[in-house]
């Protein structure tokens, strides 16, 4: 007699990562990392990463909706560091990132946990417009001038006995306004 056995299927998900972290901000990139998940429970390495980004927040429910990565890295077994650079992203956005994983019997982990990071900002090159600049309090030895920018900057006059560049500073006041107050002393 000839007995055949029958693998029995494979329905057990993969391990759910739960360590993905962002690293390396940038304007339109980070850098993301995980400890490679077991296939079947701790053990093993799972077939593939489906990595996946939205402006939203991403949950198991919407998932599928959130915008797929290209080129995820090839599973290691499990207990090994990973890391994916996320590219292509836009200055000043906040994003929400998760990972599922998949085993070669196409069974599907739960959605990792969520991070959220923020991209940088682009650096401002373009000086504040200055208007409606003012001088009162006016005594023999100080005035105050005020004016208004159109965006947040820092205040600070320069003046002096002739036409500018001056020689002559008063301290740096770093607080982020549009409206500017600055006292001169010792005129």
């Amino acid at each position: 007699r000839t007995f055949t056995t029958v693998a029995v299927p494979d329905t057990s998900a993969p391990s759910t990562i739960t360590d993905l972290s962002a690293s390396d901000i940038t304007q339109t990139s980070a850098k993301l990392a995980w400890t490679a998940p077991g296939d079947d429970g701790f053990s093993g390495t799972v077939a593939e990463y489906d990595i996946r980004y939205s402006t939203g927040v991403i949950n198991e429910g919407n998932f599928s909706a959130a915008t797929a990565v290209n080129g995820e890295p090839n599973p290691q077994v499990a207990g090994t560091g990973q890391s994916y650079v996320l590219v292509g992203l836009l200055p000043a956005n906040t994003y929400y990132v998760a990972i599922k994983t998949s085993d070669e019997a196409n069974n599907t982990s739960l959605i990792s946990n969520v991070v959220l990071f923020n991209t940088a900002a682009l650096p401002d090159t373009i000086s504040p417009d200055i208007v409606d600049v003012t001088v009162s309090d006016i005594t023999p030895i100080g005035a105050t001038i005020t004016w208004t920018t159109d965006e947040l900057s820092d205040s600070q006059v320069e003046f002096g006995t002739s036409v500018c560049p001056c020689t002559t500073n008063t301290t740096l006041n770093s607080t982020l306004t549009n409206l500017h107050s600055v006292v001169l002393t010792g005129l």
